[in-house]
């Protein structure tokens, strides 16, 4: 998973045109460690680390709420092995 993160955090560099994401990621004001975390996969990215990514990427941050709610999904579903059955059909 953290590949998937390090993928997301180089398609908002380049879509950007930030040839040195590197120097971008220092201004987030956040210990290198814990951006190495989230781009590992050991950590999520909570709202507060959201804000900071959206203000240095020129994003929203729901981008990267949304980016870390799709990786949890992914998770989520290879964890899951069966689900229930739906109590109501669609009609």
């Amino acid at each position: 998973m953290g590949a998937g993160w390090a993928g997301v955090v180089k398609v908002a560099a380049r879509k950007l045109d930030m040839l040195d994401y590197a120097n971008q990621l220092r201004d987030l004001a956040s210990p290198v460690k814990v951006i190495n975390r989230i781009v590992n996969g050991r950590t999520s990215v909570s709202a507060e680390m959201a804000l900071r990514l959206g203000a240095t990427f020129r994003t929203s941050p729901e981008f990267w709420l949304n980016a870390q709610k799709a990786v949890d999904l992914f998770r989520a579903g290879n964890r899951v092995s069966d689900l229930p059955s739906p109590v109501l059909k669609a009609s």
